[in-house]
């Protein structure tokens, strides 16, 4: 069985890591790799660090250069070369644990799902401010396995190629510099009838860029998250459905401002959680007031 790993990268010289980690994977007799990179920088920054691993999958590794800046047409790229009956989804910043694909495959079977989601363990670098690991403010919430879910990310991912290309799903070209382009992807997957699944045994490492780690940054990606939630799941919702996520989510930044004054005096890994779920209420509203949105991909 075919299996194409599919990544997007811009300027990131982890890459050459990510590939690595990927070589490395255990595989089963029965099953055969083909790996897809795709460049979203123009200036080709990534084609060194593709060039020796051409040998290391002979007939089997794709370097695909897409110019436009746009998450969306470089996750398209990956999906239009892809000829596997799966296609994995990691990102150029993660170092996948030599099971993950074994591990994403074992729990699609198990659970006849047409997408899985495996877990993302945050590293933290050495200069991470401290409230930062306390508060937690980069781990993901890791469901038990089997959980079915009706979307998720595409980081650590494995999706079914035939479902796809059955019901002709790409990744939204609106959402191509706001990201969120995933969640709606796979929110659409789902509503099309597809099997969505976590799987906590499939890990991937991904350590947090310096850039980042700022409160700056945190509270700018969950107002961004608030606004991409609103823009995909309301779209074609009712009056009244669009009310009740406004009035839900004035009531939740109400609580989130009274629990931030309550965790002040216990420090910033406690108040902060209360901030970002403040500004994830804030965009959910603030999608339906405002054309503007967020851009995370410039």
């Amino acid at each position: 069985m075919l299996i194409s790993v599919c990544m997007c990268t811009y300027k990131r010289a982890h890459l050459e890591k990510t590939l690595s980690s990927i070589y490395n994977l255990k595989l089963g007799s029965d099953l055969e790799l083909e790996v897809i990179v795709v460049d979203n920088d123009a200036a080709l920054s990534g084609k060194p660090f593709c060039q020796p691993y051409l040998d290391k999958f002979p007939g089997r590794f794709k370097y695909i250069s897409e110019t436009r800046k746009n998450i969306s047409a470089a996750r398209n790229a990956g999906l239009n070369e892809a000829k596997g009956d799966w296609v994995a989804f990691i990102d150029d910043d993660e170092v996948a644990d030599e099971d993950w694909l074994v591990e994403l495959l074992k729990c699609a079977s198990t659970y006849q799902a047409h997408a899985v989601f495996g877990q993302v363990i945050t590293i933290y670098p050495s200069s991470t401010p401290h409230w930062i690991i306390k508060g937690k403010l980069f781990d993901e919430i890791q469901k038990n396995t089997g959980t079915k879910v009706s979307s998720g990310a595409s980081n650590c991912t494995l999706l079914n190629r035939n479902f796809i290309e059955k019901h002709q799903i790409r990744f939204n070209l609106d959402y191509g510099t706001t990201g969120g382009e995933d969640a709606e992807f796979f929110n659409r997957v789902h509503s099309k009838g597809g099997i969505l699944v976590t799987c906590k045994e499939a890990i991937v490492r991904e350590e947090v860029e310096e850039n980042r780690l700022n409160g700056t940054y945190l509270k700018k990606k969950a107002t961004r998250i608030g606004q991409c939630f609103s823009k995909y799941r309301m779209q074609n919702a009712s009056f009244l459905q669009k009310l009740s996520l406004i009035l839900r989510s004035s009531l939740k930044l109400i609580l989130s401002s009274m629990l931030i004054l309550l965790n002040l005096p216990r420090g910033k890994s406690k108040y902060y959680p209360h901030i970002l779920n403040y500004c994830d209420a804030y965009g959910k509203i603030h999608y339906f007031f405002s054309s503007s949105q967020i851009e995370l991909y410039k």
